[in-house]
């Protein structure tokens, strides 16, 4: 009975705690504070070729960046938060 009750203080305990260590998201501001490095393009060339980022925005836009193997990238759109059928697409160097 002991043990039960004292499992049930440590559910309790995590539970409390849960939103506060959801919360523990990474901003730009804590890596500077972490002394984050900076890469040449050369390096993220090597450590990135082929990788792709996807988000969606706060009115349902999902964009897509994909860096290409040879240091160009090809960055999209799917237009969602314009009423739009028609994505857009845009090469770069």
């Amino acid at each position: 009975m002991k043990r039960l009750a004292h499992l049930h203080l440590i559910a309790a305990g995590l539970v409390a705690a849960a939103p506060a260590i959801a919360q523990q998201a990474t901003h730009l501001r804590d890596l500077d504070a972490a002394s984050r490095a900076t890469l040449s393009k050369d390096e993220l060339q090597q450590l990135l070729p082929g990788a792709t980022i996807s988000r969606v925005t706060n009115r349902g836009n999902r964009n897509i960046w994909k860096n290409e193997p040879g240091g160009g990238f090809v960055a999209s759109s799917d237009n969602r938060d314009r009423g739009s059928t028609m994505p857009t697409t845009a090469r770069g160097q």
